[in-house]
């Protein structure tokens, strides 16, 4: 076993965003790098490069080269992942932590398959929006919060809708690979007005998930008030 530490503090700078691993999060600043300046991807490629006891990331991806500029730091991670894989290593656990003061990101403890470490959700919150980030969980009636509750506290929800109903997966059992179908989630807020509803968008589609596909499921998803994440979409802060 091999352990690694890596850690990356960048200025911020005049910008309406950040980027934070992998994510574009609307900010009233931007921070300054020569590629997107994602620190989180940057400490875990340095983490990673240091576990192999290989160069820092300044050596592989040096801001002197020019085709580093605004470069995508996603990049920069697989390209440390293939070099861990060709050293025939694997990932084991990977602790982070984010220091800032806004967004202010709160980590929230999800009952999950939970293999290797625990699942969690976030909770991001700025001056004027707060949002809720559960990409991943077994059934929202295992957990000690109140999922619904939980939406009325805050702007904008993104939540777990890997599955779209029971039987989904052909020859092999849900109960194996548990998350809440969308179809009772929207059982859920149910009884909720149409402000909460709207609230709601539904992420993390696997690819047997209608969703992504066919047009009845989105209309009924839709229809009812709820949204469906498109790729690239942007929530304001």
């Amino acid at each position: 076993m091999r352990v690694g530490l890596g850690y990356d503090i960048h200025r911020t700078k005049e910008g309406d965003h950040v980027w934070l691993g992998g994510l574009r999060i609307p900010a009233p600043f931007s921070l300054v790098g020569h590629s997107d300046a994602d620190v989180l991807l940057h400490a875990i490629t340095d983490a990673i490069f240091g576990a192999l006891g290989d160069y820092d990331i300044g050596y592989h991806f040096p801001p002197s080269d020019e085709k580093n500029r605004g470069r995508k730091s996603a990049e920069f991670l697989q390209f440390a992942i293939a070099r861990m894989k060709s050293a025939a290593y694997k990932i084991g656990n990977i602790d982070c932590n984010i220091i800032c003061e806004m967004p202010r990101i709160t980590p929230v403890l999800v009952p999950h398959r939970d293999e290797f470490s625990e699942t969690v959700g976030y909770r991001i919150e700025s001056p004027r929006k707060k949002v809720l980030f559960i990409p991943d969980i077994d059934k929202w009636e295992k957990w000690s919060r109140n999922i619904v509750q939980e939406v009325r506290s805050v702007d904008h929800a993104l939540l777990d809708a890997t599955f779209f109903r029971d039987g989904e997966l052909l020859g092999r059992s849900m109960q194996e690979v548990p998350h809440p179908f969308v179809v009772e989630t929207m059982q859920r807020f149910s009884a909720t007005p149409a402000t909460e509803k709207s609230k709601v968008t539904f992420i993390h589609f696997n690819h047997t998930n209608p969703l992504i596909w066919q047009n009845k499921a989105r209309n009924e998803v839709l229809g009812a008030g709820f949204s469906i994440a498109e790729e690239g979409m942007v929530i304001g802060l």
